[in-house]
């Protein structure tokens, strides 16, 4: 007897199949920076990254082949420029052009015009032998080159007030070195003042004022280190060259500075006695001068302006005690003169007059 047993009862199961699952697809994309990798899940839409565009790229093995055959190529014709296909004459690919020699182009700086030295010495030497009673001693000193021409008497002078270029060229020298001011009060007036006097006016109470703050040791230490060897301090000796000497010195700024300088050279240009040199030379010429007067010596020195040929002239004269100023001048004119048709650019009558 058969019974039937459905109740509650499960089904047989079924024999396991095996079952496949989606794979993930996995996308490489470039990128400047790297490649960049994407991971798409099954229930996800893949999105497409921008690609950017793709560089040219050349193979190695190429280029480390072409460059040597470039450069080989490159060579061959810069040879074959300059020199012409191997056989070819040389002469005709490439002709030497023989250039003309070239002139000399070298600027040789002009010789400074100086003096005409033969007609300066006959005229001087003339001059002195006229006045064969008077000791006459002349310097002239070309500022272009500081050539230094010197006639008759070659002795020291006692030099009056020529001395007085010394005292105050010293003063303001130590005005630079910070001893002494030109505010500084001398005998009851400022240094500048006393200066002033000094040179413009010949002054003798400015000189004593200057040169007892100075002192004599202090004047010959000054003349000696400017190789003023005639000079001395005591006697108040000095010789034309070296005066000379000192004049050339101060113009060519050797001597002090500009600015002083020029205030020196100020006050020599309005100095009185113009009646020896200065008034010898015409106007338009600019001259800077200082005289010095004994009973028996007319001595002046002077600074004279040429055009381009700008001079020192020192004459120092000495006779008798009758002989004063008043003798003299005609001595200092005919001197000046001559010397100003030596040094003279041109033919004015003014100057060779």
């Amino acid at each position: 007897m058969m019974y039937d047993i459905s109740v509650n009862a499960r089904p047989t199961p079924k024999p396991l199949q095996p079952q496949s699952y989606p794979i993930k697809r996995i996308r490489v994309y470039a990128s400047p920076v790297g490649a960049q990798r994407v991971s798409v899940r099954p229930h996800q839409r893949a999105r497409r990254l921008p690609v950017p565009p793709k560089q040219k790229s050349y193979p190695t093995g190429k280029m480390n082949v072409l460059a040597p055959v470039l450069l080989l190529a490159v060579v061959i014709g810069v040879f074959m420029f300059q020199y012409g296909k191997p056989g070819d004459n040389q002469s005709a690919a490439a002709p030497v052009i023989q250039s003309e020699p070239k002139e000399n182009t070298t600027v040789v700086a002009a010789e400074p015009k100086g003096p005409d030295e033969a007609l300066m010495r006959q005229r001087i030497e003339s001059i002195i032998g006229q006045y064969s009673g008077i000791d006459i001693s002349i310097s002239v000193t070309n500022l272009a080159n500081s050539r230094k021409y010197n006639y008759g008497v070659d002795a020291g002078y006692m030099g009056a007030s020529i001395g007085k270029l010394l005292t105050a060229t010293l003063y303001l020298h130590e005005v630079e070195r910070g001893n002494h001011s030109l505010d500084e009060k001398l005998y009851g007036q400022t240094a500048r003042y006393q200066l002033e006097k000094l040179i413009s006016d010949s002054d003798n109470t400015a000189w004593q004022a200057l040169n007892d703050t100075l002192g004599k040791p202090a004047l010959q230490s000054w003349a000696d280190r400017n190789k003023l060897e005639s000079y001395d301090a005591y006697t108040n000796i000095v010789s034309a060259p070296d005066t000379a000497s000192l004049l050339t010195l101060l113009y060519q700024g050797k001597l002090l500075s500009n600015s002083n300088t020029k205030l020196m050279l100020s006050y020599m240009k309005k100095a009185n006695y113009t009646q020896f040199i200065r008034s010898a030379v015409p106007e338009d010429i600019t001259v800077y001068h200082k005289a010095g007067l004994l009973e028996d010596r007319v001595l002046d020195t002077a600074i004279i302006e040429m055009q381009d040929s700008p001079y020192v002239l020192v004459i120092f004269t000495k006779a008798n005690p009758s002989y004063g100023p008043g003798g003299s001048v005609q001595i200092f004119h005919d001197i000046t003169k001559a010397t100003l048709e030596a040094f003279s650019q041109d033919d004015d009558p003014a100057v060779r007059g």
